[in-house]
């Protein structure tokens, strides 16, 4: 509601047309096209957050055992997008639409 009424005053609304205004409903294409992109780059998130540290002086043993837990953590976190879609479908229904968080 802050936020709104900042914005108000900047692009010269008033403060009824943003009270007015049903951002929930307005909004839920443009959410659910942000959870659908994040489920989808879910893969490149987990390769990323499990990406290997740089080589300098590392010995070969080290590295290949670094490298075989960089793949053991990589399949794990990329195999739990379904827990991210519950977490996210979660948040759309119970707390933006049921709860109203965000009115």
């Amino acid at each position: 509601m802050i936020i709104g009424m900042v914005v108000a005053a900047l692009t010269d609304t008033s403060a009824e047309e943003v009270k007015s205004l049903d951002l929930i409903a307005e909004l839920t294409w443009y959410r659910v096209a942000f959870f659908v992109a994040i489920v989808a780059a879910w893969p490149a998130i987990s390769r990323y957050a499990t990406r290997l540290p740089d080589r300098g002086e590392t010995s070969n043993e080290k590295w290949l055992a670094l490298e075989e837990k960089h793949a053991a953590d990589f399949k794990f976190m990329r195999s739990q997008w379904w827990k991210i879609a519950l977490l996210l479908a979660f948040v759309e229904i119970v707390l933006i639409q049921q709860f109203g968080i965000g009115r």
